[in-house]
């Protein structure tokens, strides 16, 4: 979708939302949640090009495990916001802060191996001076 669909999208919800959901409170949450996925689902379809650039480039590099390892971990972090973005607007804060706990956490453990290599890249480095 382009920027002004998404914009439009957003804009034509949320005056939905402030027409009707003051009457009917339970209309209002589910079209803010429908507007939340088919925006998610939009920046997915934007983000499949880039991740494929990216994979390019590491192939090229030959840093294949390290990019799939970022890619995985920025995934992780576009999930995890959208969640608890979506759960903040239903009102459930505290789900939304152990969503992005759990997404911070995750994304700790998936850099795991990153560090590791980096670190023993330095140690090398050290060593060979």
């Amino acid at each position: 979708m382009t920027t002004l669909k998404i914009c439009g999208l957003a804009l034509a919800s949320a005056m939905f939302i402030i027409v009707i959901g003051r009457e009917k409170g339970n209309i209002g949450a589910l079209v803010s949640t429908a507007a939340c996925v088919l925006i998610a689902a939009s920046c997915v379809d934007e983000i499949i090009p880039v991740a494929k650039y990216i994979q390019e480039v590491g192939e090229a590099a030959e840093y294949l495990p390290y990019v799939k390892l970022l890619l995985k971990a920025l995934g992780t972090a576009l999930i995890c916001e959208t969640a608890s973005e979506v759960c903040k607007d239903a009102g459930e804060g505290a789900i939304a802060s152990k969503v992005e706990l759990f997404g911070r956490l995750e994304i700790i453990a998936i850099s795991l191996p990153l560090l590791r290599a980096a670190l023993e890249t330095a140690q090398n480095i050290l060593n060979f001076s």
